[in-house]
């Protein structure tokens, strides 16, 4: 079980939340909900992987879906970061129900109405190895209007993508962006 870590930044009355994740790894887009995951096939180690991967990504999303809605309340700006293991983009495109998509369980209307500047972009990470991201900054409204435009960044490594340089450095590369606090 991986840990997120939830944090509160506070500078005089003004409050900034953050919720730090590492969300389980293997299931970049197929559909979470029930049905679907159950009836993925088993047979070769890697269809059981593939299986186990999305089980666990699904029981995942109802503590983040939980905290996201619970922020929402408090009307204070939140963003939730890290590595979400989930492709956005696709989930998007292929207009997952709120139950198969990570995107769309926790991207509601009004206070849950989510951004995140990684979804209409590509990675330059390894020179476009991994096409699309997985790491995120996902902010609620009220952070968004903190965003300080055009302030995303992707720190990219040099050199092709391999095997060899997987085993020394991160298949991903680290982004970040600016907040008005």
């Amino acid at each position: 079980m991986r840990n997120g870590m939830d944090i509160t930044l506070t500078k005089g009355s003004d409050k900034f939340r953050l919720l730090a994740v590492h969300l389980k790894s293997g299931c970049f887009e197929k559909p979470l909900d029930r049905l679907i995951v159950d009836n993925m096939a088993g047979e070769s180690t890697s269809d059981k992987k593939n299986k186990s991967a999305c089980e666990k990504l699904a029981k995942q999303i109802k503590p983040l879906e939980a905290w996201i809605d619970q922020r929402a309340t408090e009307n204070v700006p939140f963003v939730v970061i890290g590595d979400f293991n989930r492709r956005f983009n696709k989930n998007i495109a292929n207009n997952r129900s709120e139950e198969a998509g990570l995107w769309q369980a926790i991207d509601d209307d009004g206070a849950e109405d989510m951004w995140a500047p990684t979804i209409t972009k590509e990675s330059k990470c390894w020179a476009g190895y991994y096409k699309y991201y997985i790491d995120h900054i996902v902010f609620d409204p009220k952070a968004k209007q903190r965003y300080v435009k055009d302030s995303f960044e992707q720190l990219v490594s040099d050199g092709k993508y391999s095997r060899h340089l997987s085993q020394s450095l991160s298949d991903q590369c680290p982004i970040s962006v600016e907040v008005k606090i």
